[in-house]
């Protein structure tokens, strides 16, 4: 779920979840990364009822946060892989390129937009600078695996 100066933006990651749904049918979410509270960098600030109405649009779970909640201790993963995953070859490496470099145009794009809309500012967040970091994790995120 994204926050946009104290408005749920769902709309924005919508139509990629609508396309990949479309494509994938049986798809469904088995764990979210969600905030709970009011330290996002964001400036988010949700309670657990508002995260898990958000989780239940996309039939979603967040399987950390309900443990969490309970009182239980996090679930454990295991360790880190140890070896990287082996390269796909260059022409899916070239074609991977293109589709984060689109991406990252896109999301800063759409961050040039919600400017130019003069939305309001509270604090001293610049608004909507979560489309700046989602951008800068795309951008940097070694080896994001390919479908």
């Amino acid at each position: 779920m994204l926050q946009v100066t104290g408005t749920r933006a769902d709309r924005l990651p919508e139509p990629w979840f609508t396309s990949l749904s479309e494509q994938l049918p049986g798809l469904r979410l088995f764990d979210c990364h969600t905030h709970l509270g009011c330290a996002d960098p964001d400036g988010s600030c949700f309670a657990a009822d508002e995260l898990r109405a958000a989780l239940e649009v996309v039939d979603a779970r967040a399987e950390q946060l309900e443990r969490l909640l309970a009182g239980a201790d996090p679930r454990d993963l295991g360790a880190a892989p140890s070896k990287p995953a082996p390269s796909p070859g260059p022409l899916l490496e070239w074609v991977h390129t293109l589709l984060v470099a689109a991406s990252v145009l896109e999301l800063l794009d759409r961050h040039a937009e919600y400017l130019a809309s003069d939305p309001p500012r509270h604090g001293p967040r610049v608004p909507a600078i979560h489309l700046i970091f989602a951008a800068a994790a795309v951008a940097r995120t070694p080896g994001l695996p390919l479908p």
